[in-house]
Order: structure tokens, then C-alpha cells, then sequence
């Protein structure tokens, strides 16, 4: 009778009830483990099941004779699982991950653990509210990393706790295994404060693999970052850390189901330090280093993830606010002092607080692929929002939010940008205090490569206080005075709905 047989190395492996329902199956959760001898007659599944199975990580089907038999671990010969190593390139910015056999696993939820620089992360649902707010923190290098997904995740939790090492990380591993439903992937983030407190690397090794260990057994795929930049520079510190990341590379290479991003690849200097303007204290990111952690976290996750598109193409969605999301129609009044050109129908193009030298030319363009309208700015000058204010459609109450899909042009520089910005916003004047939940923003200078700048932002749900008499989303740009070229940018489908 064939079976279908679990080849890794974890002692159980399960494929969980949501990633059976995630891969479109109604199954509960399913367990390999040395108790049922690492296999599962084929006659329990269904043929779509079968070839689903056949793609995922460790799995081999079809054999009536275990390719496990007690200890002996084979591999399926056709589907080498430990010697592929795929590297995923955009605009410079790349990372490596162990492949998971031709396969790839399904579903999009993702858990956090790690110490401070996990920590740095909002909550899934923002910050707040504070004073009537709610936001992202741009110094999140999950929420970039999110936007460069195009929003295609959903955070099952974020567990980082400052000061902690690798050894106090693996103690709550259980706060992520235990979670329900369980999530498809965990990044796995740690050894800076090892480093630190001159733990002994074969410490730090075996506290990560037991930690990716404890995940795989529950069905979970752990996503294992490089230990980031670190200002701790003896001999024996450097030491440590080189073999802890020699390590990793191996681990993840040879060990079927974990995934290895190299933060450090695009972020330290030879000397192992942070390199020049991602950091503020010297130990942690700042919001350019988090953007750029966050792009090669999202480059590993991205052919990994359904590419699903979570913004809408259409203008008549009962859940919109706004009349006009898909920004048709050249219509939009008034352009703001300052800038020139023509806006999408009930969109307006204008300074952003006030600003009194902003230079700005708009228009909108249609792509010619897909047929989607953009709406494109080149500010010279100032900051810069753009601006939908409904009349009508919402009430006091009302759970909303709004979203957006922005670009800049590859062939700038992005220095001369210091704000990227979307939020809604209620006036003082109608409840006592402005709502301004903010997608991620930065208000850094030197930021640096425009090329990858593209993707979703979306802004925390929130309830429309009692009183309020106006609501608006914007979306905001502010460029450093004194900079050369303009700066260009694209923006598509921005859309104010509820919830």
C-alpha cells in the first residue's frame, strides 16, 4: 500500500488545518511523527491532496517501502531538498534562502520572535491610539517589509522582548507554536545581545536550531535571519559572530524547511558595524536600515507568498468611501499654489501643512499594460499631499481605513526624500483630537535607493469618533529642501472603505 512518507529531520512534522484550508482542502491538522512511523496511507487523502503534498518540503509519495526506515533519512531522488540555493535579486538588494524542495508552502500569516530589534515592529493592528492616534512606526522593518509585499501577509504576532538572548527567545517559543490558527512562517531573529554578553557561539548555534527545530515540529516554517550589524568589535566577539552566521548558511542550506535571510549582506560595513546612516545608536536600525532589512526580508518571502493583489480595481465597491479610487477622469479641483497639471475626478493636489514653496506638476497617465490609471507627481519643491475628502458615505461609528499602491521612479536618487506618509485625518475641531493613523513614514534623511521604493500602504482600522463633521485620507510626500532632481512618484488605486 503506498504511502505518503515525511523524509526531514524534525522529530514530527504537521501540516496544520489553516494550511490545508489555505491550499483550498479540508483537512484538521496532520501529524508525521516516529509514533505513526513517519508515514500516512495514501488512501486518507484525495488526489489534489496527493499532489499538494507531493510539493511540500521533506515529503515523498507514492513509496510502499519507507524511505525512512528507523534512523535512515532519504531523500526523494527526484526532488533534491538540500543542495539548491535560490538567490533573489532586485535593484541590488537580495536574499538566500534554503529551498523547499520544488515545492512551495502555502499561506501568508507570519509571526515575529527576537529580542529589541523585533520589538521595534508595531503590533499587528498599529500603535495606539495615542491621543486619538493609531499607526505603523517606520522604524519596523516587518511593516516595510509588508508594504513591499504589497500587503499580502497577515501578522499572527510579534513577540520581541529588548535585552533577551537566543536562549530566552527558544524559552517563549511557545508563544508562536502556540498559537491557533498556527502561523505558516515565524522570522527568527537574535544573537546581538549573545554577542554582547560574550556567549559562547556553540551556545548561540545550538539555541537557534533548537528554536527552528521547535517550529518545524509544529508545522511551522522559520524564516532564520543573519544576527544584524553589531558595534561589538574584540577579536573574540568577532570570532563568535562569524561562526555563528557560517553556521546559519549551513544550517539552512542543508536543513529541508528552514529559510535564511542575510540581513547583513546590505547593511554592515567589512568592519561588521552598521553601515553609514542606518543607525542611530549603533546597535539598532534605524527607519533607512529597517527599509532596507525589511525589502530583503521581503524579496526571500515574496515567491514564497500567493501573490494574491489585496487592493480593489473598481470604482462601485459598496465597502468604498471615496467616489473615485481608481483615479479616472482629469477633473480634480482645486490644484493647490504651487502646483500645475490636472488631478483624477474628486481628488485634489495641494500643499501638505501649509507649505508655501512647494513646486509640483501633476497628471495622470494610463498604464498600457493593464489599463490602470496613475496618478504621477514631479515635486520639485516642498511637501505634497494628495487628497480625498467624501461628503457622504460614512457616519460616527464607522470602522474605516484607507490603502494605496505607490512607486518611484527607479532612476532617482532617494535622498531627497524624507517623509513618505498615509494617513486619515478627522479635524480637531470635530472630536478634540486629529486622527492620524500612519502607514509607515521616515523621517530620516539619507535614504537611499529609490529603485526598490514601491508598494502597498495601508493604515490601521479605526472607529470615526461621535461629532466628527469631515474625514479625508492623504497621502504624503515631503522632500528635502535644497535636493536635486525632483522628486517623481506614481500613486494607483487609493481607496477609503470600511471595514
Amino acid at each position: 500500500m503506498a504511502s505518503v512518507w515525511y523524509t526531514g529531520t524534525a522529530s514530527k512534522r504537521i501540516i496544520t488545518s489553516e494550511q490545508w484550508t489555505l491550499a483550498g482542502f479540508t483537512q484538521p491538522d496532520t501529524v508525521w511523527s516516529k509514533a505513526n512511523g513517519y508515514s500516512i496511507p495514501e488512501s486518507e487523502f484525495t488526489a489534489p491532496e496527493l499532489t499538494f503534498l507531493g510539493q511540500q518540503s521533506g515529503f515523498q509519495t507514492g513509496a510502499a517501502d519507507g524511505p525512512r526506515p528507523g534512523a535512515a533519512i532519504v531523500a526523494n531522488p527526484g526532488r533534491p531538498v538540500n543542495e539548491e540555493r535560490l538567490s533573489l535579486a532586485l535593484a541590488g538588494l537580495s536574499a538566500t534562502y534554503a529551498p523547499l524542495g520544488s515545492g512551495r508552502p502555502k499561506g501568508a500569516t507570519v509571526a515575529l520572535i527576537g529580542d529589541s530589534f523585533t520589538a521595534q515592529n508595531a503590533p499587528p493592528g498599529g500603535y495606539g491610539p495615542i491621543a486619538g492616534a493609531q499607526w505603523y512606526p517606520a522604524n519596523g522593518w516587518w511593516d516595510w517589509a509588508d508594504i513591499f509585499l504589497g500587503k499580502r501577509t497577515k501578522r499572527a504576532g510579534t513577540f520581541g522582548v529588548g535585552g533577551q538572548t537566543t536562549a530566552q527567545i527558544l524559552a517563549r517559543i511557545t508563544d508562536v507554536t502556540s498559537l491557533s490558527p498556527k502561523p505558516a512562517y515565524c522570522v527568527v531573529q537574535g544573537g546581538t545581545n549573545d554577542t554582547n554578553l560574550n556567549v559562547a557561539s556553540a551556545t548561540t548555534i545550538a539555541n537557534q536550531q533548537a528554536t527552528c527545530e521547535a517550529l518545524l515540529a509544529a508545522g511551522i516554517i522559520p524564516i532564520l535571519t543573519s544576527i544584524p550589524p553589531v558595534p561589538y568589535t574584540s577579536p573574540g566577539q568577532l570570532a563568535s559572530v562569524s561562526a555563528v552566521l557560517a553556521w546559519q548558511k549551513l544550517y539552512a542550506r542543508q536543513t529541508s524547511g528552514v529559510i535564511y535571510c542575510d540581513w547583513r549582506r546590505y547593511t554592515a560595513k567589512p568592519d561588521g558595524t552598521w553601515r553609514t546612516g542606518m543607525s542611530d545608536d549603533t546597535i539598532h536600525p534605524n527607519s533607512v536600515g529597517c527599509a532596507v532589512l525589511g525589502k530583503a526580508l521581503a524579496d526571500t518571502l515574496s515567491p514564497l507568498i500567493p501573490a494574491v493583489d489585496t487592493l480593489g480595481s473598481v470604482n462601485n465597491d459598496p465597502k468604498l468611501i471615496n467616489p473615485n479610487p481608481t483615479l479616472q477622469g482629469t477633473g480634480g479641483t482645486p490644484l493647490g499654489a504651487g502646483v500645475t497639471g490636472v488631478t483624477p475626478d474628486s481628488w485634489r493636489c495641494e500643499a501638505w501643512l501649509g507649505d508655501t514653496v512647494v513646486t509640483a506638476v501633476s497628471s495622470v497617465e494610463e498604464e498600457a499594460l493593464t489599463g490602470e490609471r496613475s496618478w504621477k507627481i514631479v515635486l520639485s519643491g516642498g511637501s505634497i499631499q494628495l487628497r480625498t475628502q467624501p461628503a457622504t458615505g460614512w457616519a460616527a461609528g464607522d470602522q474605516v481605513y484607507a490603502e494605496c499602491e505607490f512607486e518611484f521612479d527607479p532612476t532617482q536618487p532617494f535622498s531627497n526624500i524624507d517623509k513618505i506618509n498615509l494617513q486619515i485625518d478627522i479635524p480637531a475641531g470635530a472630536t478634540g483630537s486629529s486622527q492620524d493613523p500612519n502607514a509607515p513614514s521616515s523621517d530620516a534623511a539619507n535614504h537611499s535607493a529609490a529603485s526598490w521604493m514601491k508598494g502597498v500602504l495601508r493604515t490601521p482600522v479605526f472607529t470615526i469618533p461621535a461629532g466628527s463633521t469631515a474625514l479625508s485620507a492623504k497621502f504624503i510626500v515631503r522632500r528635502v529642501t535644497g535636493t536635486t532632481p525632483a522628486a517623481t512618484f506614481k500613486v494607483r488605486r487609493f481607496a477609503l472603505k470600511k471595514v
